[in-house]
This record gives structure tokens, sequence and C-alpha cells, in this order.
């Protein structure tokens, strides 16, 4: 229950309609007082329309929600004299859920936005480049993955001493299948490949080439050689023709472009010539063409440089076959409002609008400076305590922090490090996010009060212990009426796929053998023991007529085989006090919580004005 209430509380905070902006009021009214502080029209109406999805507010919505925003906020004032901001317990909880809600924080408010961004720029251009891979096998050591790396970093300064990139590839990349992995790629825009070689891709400059990058492939060094704007995808349909045993292809697709010249019609001749029967069915449609896609590169060249103006191009001739293909329309966009709604389609398609962990980390040390300290960090193990080993956020992290970060831990001093920035940057998480996002400070501050408010019900109102065990009683003696066991029924059920089975467990049972010892007696014989008062219960409503050691007729149902067997009958009889002592407090939950807040107001002071609660 804890759980779940506190993950709807943290939920609730971001998902506020800010209905207030068209509301002409003066949100400086005075409604209330607790004690000293002054509760305005404002406050209510923020209040009021967290998790509230009309499109408008009225006065009498807020002067019913007025009794229910009082008692929270007395709550929280009882929360705050006993000091449970400072509490250990609740801290650790409220920094827990404050990174969750600092992490959606930067997902929707700054990384998808700039995910989006980036990847619009991406897609106005293609790259042609050139790539040494190397594969790195399932289950190598860090030392292999380094001597991996190491062989790549030879290969880059082949390449940059002007070494041929076929000899280097031939040198250098793994082989698969009896083909390097490695070599000349087609043209690429943004989404034709993996994320970690784009972004290393299209961080280069015209002529550069990388530094080792890891992907899932492996690692390589990429060698870019041209960028140009974008080609806009084209959707093409074609006649297709390969050579047969009667025929020619190339004789073939000559004889139909003639009839074409003559005046046969697009789909006549698809329906008739074409040997894709797949897109003859679509009027010879392919689809969307682009590079890196999946045509041939040499096909999409082609396409790229037919006319959309004409009904139909000339025979094209390719290693596999001759096309005669159409262009039947350019991608084009309407308005850059409707580009960006297909980017983020695509965006989801591809799963990139889920930032990791890391994105966050990344985006968190750029806001806080983060910085190493490089000259300690290489001697760390024989460092000063008190050096400065990291600076970020405006705090120093010391060697010592490292150190009693790393006590008890096996892994190696580099595994150890990346762990602890990783915990010093989302130590500073919080802060952060309330620094960049003044919004988030307001909604976290919201947060820990609803920790504070929560944590006051659990120790006041919703514990067993909470309540006087004498009201308890006196509650209890005065609703005695609400409290029975009703009458229950303990029974068997007992069924098989066979009717031979059931049968012969029915005939046992008659004979006076015990439902539970029918399975010693008989295999693939099922036995369930049911207690309960449920009329829900299969077999409930059969049992209800039988008399203690009675059985019901065999009952078929689909393929089942089953009869049921009554053992013995409870009758209804009233709950003791300490029976029905869970249901008691539940059911006296809301009058001890009425008498709760009534301690409250008298313990701080409330006045309350409703009239001045006018929209």
């Amino acid at each position: 229950m804890k759980a779940t209430l506190t993950f709807l509380l943290l939920f609730t905070l971001f998902i506020q309609q800010n209905l207030t902006d068209r509301l002409p009021v003066d949100r400086s009214n005075e409604i209330a007082k607790i004690g000293s502080q002054t509760v305005t029209l404002g406050e209510l109406i923020d209040n009021y329309t967290i998790n509230q999805t009309e499109d408008e507010i009225t006065t009498d919505d807020l002067i019913e929600f007025f009794p229910s925003y009082i008692e929270y906020r007395l709550k929280l004032k009882k929360g705050l004299k006993q000091g449970l901001d400072q509490d250990p317990d609740l801290l650790e909880e409220f920094e827990n859920y404050g990174r969750q809600a600092a992490e959606i924080f930067w997902l929707e408010n700054e990384l998808k936005e700039q995910i989006i961004e980036e990847y619009l720029e991406r897609s106005r251009y293609e790259l042609l480049s050139f790539h040494i891979l190397i594969e790195v096998p399932d289950g190598s050591s860090e030392y292999e993955e380094s001597d991996i790396y190491n062989r790549l970093l030879e290969a880059r300064e082949e390449l940059v001493n002007g070494a041929s990139p076929d000899e280097v590839n031939e040198h250098y990349s793994s082989v698969r299948n009896g083909n390097y992995m490695g070599g000349q790629l087609p043209w690429i825009t943004a989404g034709r490949t993996v994320k970690p070689f784009e972004d290393g891709l299209y961080a280069l400059e015209v002529g550069e080439i990388s530094e080792p990058i890891r992907s899932a492939f492996g690692y390589h060094v990429i060698y870019l050689q041209e960028k140009r704007e974008r080609s806009p995808d084209r959707q093409v349909s074609h006649i297709f023709f390969q050579d047969t045993e009667e025929s020619q292809a190339s004789e073939k697709v000559a004889d139909v472009y003639n009839k074409l010249q003559d005046g046969l019609s697009w789909n006549e001749a698809v329906d008739t010539y074409s040997m894709d029967r797949s897109a003859a069915a679509r009027g010879g449609q392919i689809g969307w063409v682009g590079y890196a896609m999946q045509f041939p590169e040499p096909f999409v060249d082609v396409v790229m440089e037919t006319s959309p103006e004409l009904p139909f191009s000339e025979p094209i001739e390719m290693s596999y076959g001759y096309h005669i293909i159409r262009v039947d329309s350019v991608r084009t966009y309407r308005s850059e409002d409707i580009r960006r709604e297909e980017i983020i389609s695509e965006l989801e398609r591809l799963q990139r609008l889920n930032p990791s962990e890391d994105d966050i980390i990344k985006a968190l040390k750029a806001e806080g400076d983060f910085y190493v300290h490089d000259e300690v960090k290489s001697s760390i193990n024989s460092a000063d305590y008190n050096e400065i080993l990291i600076t970020f956020n405006g705090k120093e992290i010391t060697a010592g922090n490292f150190h009693n970060f790393s006590d008890e831990k096996e892994e190696s001093t580099d595994e150890l490090f990346d762990d602890f920035v990783r915990e010093v940057v989302l130590s500073e998480l919080i802060e952060i996010t309330q620094s960049k996002f003044p919004e988030f400070n307001e909604k976290i501050s919201s947060f820990l009060n609803g920790l504070i408010v929560f944590r006051i019900n659990e120790e006041f109102i919703w514990s067993e212990d909470a309540a006087d065990r004498d009201k308890l009683e006196s509650y209890y003696e005065d609703h005695k009426e609400n409290y029975w066991f009703d009458r229950s029924y303990t029974y068997y059920s007992i069924s098989a796929f066979s009717d031979s089975l059931i049968a012969e467990a029915h005939t046992l049972v008659e004979n006076g053998i015990h439902p539970e010892d029918l399975m010693e007696q008989i295999d693939e014989i099922n036995v369930r023991r049911f207690s309960t008062s449920n009329p829900n219960n299969p077999g409930f409503d059969l049992v209800e007529s039988l008399e203690i050691s009675q059985k019901t007729d065999i009952q078929v149902s689909g393929v089942r085989h089953s009869f049921y067997y009554l053992e013995k009958i409870e009758e209804s009889r009233q709950m003791t006090f300490q029976e029905a002592f869970t249901r008691v407090v539940n059911d006296y939950m809301p009058t001890h919580e009425a008498s709760f807040i009534e301690r409250l107001k008298v313990e701080f002071g409330v006045e309350t004005y409703p009239d001045n609660i006018q929209l």
C-alpha cells in the first residue's frame, strides 16, 4: 500500500494541468489561517488542479475541496513540528523517489527535445563513409578488448598517414562468411545504422578519421569521405525482368518498353509482364526507395536520377535483372510540424526516445561543470585523502571519498572509479534539477510535503495501534450487527478427465473412502479442499443442498468430470472483538481521523473564511 500511494503521489506531480492562467481572480485572497500562516486562494487553486483534467474549475469545486486541503495543511504542520522533514528514513525515501522524479523531468523537459532536434538536423544530410571493423567475440576479456582497441589505433594511424582504405580493411577487419566486415558503406542518413556508429559518424568532419568506436558489432574506425544534403525518398513502382530458358531479359524489357511507348497502360504491362508478382498485385509498387534502405545502392542511384515527370524510365540494367521504373511521388512535407511528427514516430519505432541513465549523467556533467583532476586519479591508490579528485556542481570530492566508496569492493580500480563517478553525479541530480528547472523545485517540495503527510497518516490514522482501544471496543459494541462470520462449508472437489476414473472414485466415496485418500488409490485423479462462505467458489451452489458426508452426482463440463463431497458446515456466528479487530479498525478510521483533525485544529489554531473563495 505504501509503495503504491507513494508512486501515485510522484505521478501526480508531473501531470498537473495549467488551468489557472485564464482565471481572473485575486489569488492573494486570504481563505484561512493556521496559526500564524496564511492560506491563500491561489494555493487552494494550485493544489486543486493537481491531477485534474477538467477544462474549467468552479467556485463550488474549490469550496468542496477546501476542507480536505485544510486537513492536508494541518497534517503537514504536525509532521514538520515532529521533525519529519529531518527523519533519515523519510529523507532516504525522498532521495530515491526524488531521483526518479528528477530523471523523469530531465527526460520530458530536456533530453527528448535534444534527441528530436539532433535527429531532425542529422536527417537533413547523407554521409558516405568507409570503416574498419574488428569483431569482439562473446566472452572476451577486458585484456582482449583492449588488444582489439589498440589494433584499431594502429589501423587509424595507417589511414591518417595516407594508406589505402581497402588495404587497411584487408589487413585489420574481421572476416565473416568469407567477407570483410569493414569496408565501403553506402550513403547513410539518420536512423539507418546503429546509434553508437551514427553518433561517431556525425561527429566527424569530411576527411576526418574517428578514434575507435564500440557498437554491437565490435570496434570501428570510421573515415568520413563525403557529406551532402539528403536525397528525398521516392515512392517507386517497377516492372521487373530476369533471364529465363525461353527468353533473354534484355530482349523482353526492350519489347515491353516499346509497347509502353506505343500506348500500353502501365497497369496492364505490370500485370502481364513483370516477374515480381508480389509487387504486381500492387500495380508494381515497391514502396519508398532511399539510401541505406533494403535496395542496392546502384538501383537507388538510378531512382534518384530519374525525373518524377517521366511516365516511366528507360530500361535499367542491374546485375540481377532489368527494371522499368516509375517515380510515383517524392517525399515532401507540407510543414515543419508534419516533418517533426514523422521524425518523432520514427524515433519511437527506433526506440530512441527513451534516454538511458547514461544520457542523464552526460547532461548532468555538462550542467554541473564536471572535472576530474587527472594527476590525482593517476595515483589514486597512493593519493592523500584530502587531495581533490573531482570538482562538480561547486563541490570538491576528495580521494578519501573515493577510498571510502571503494572499501570492501572487488572490482578493478577503473570499474570502481566509473561506479564512483556515477554515484557522485547522481548524488547531485535533485539539486541540479532544482537549479535548472525552477518549476521542478516547487514540485519536488510538494513531493516531500506529501511524504510527510503520508507518514502522519501512517502513524496517527492508518496504524492499528493509532486508535484508542477502548474507543474501538465501544465502536464494536455499538455496531456488533456488522461483524458476523457467514455460514461456511468445508467440502472437496474430485475431478478427472476420464468418465471411468471419476465413476470409480464416486463408488469408493460411496463405500466410505475419504476424498483425501482417493489419490493413493487412483492415478490421475484431482482432489481439492475448500473451506469457504464465498458463493463464487466452484461447486458452492451444489454443496449448499447437501447433508454432511453426502456427495453430489457426477457433473460433466467439456472433457472434465467431477463431483463434490461435503465434509462439515459451520453455522454463522457473531465475531468476537478480537476476531473483528482489523475490520473494526478500518470501519472506525473515518471517525478516528475526524477526531484527530479536531485535535490538530485545537493544537495549531484554525480560522477559515470560505466566503472568500470566489472565482
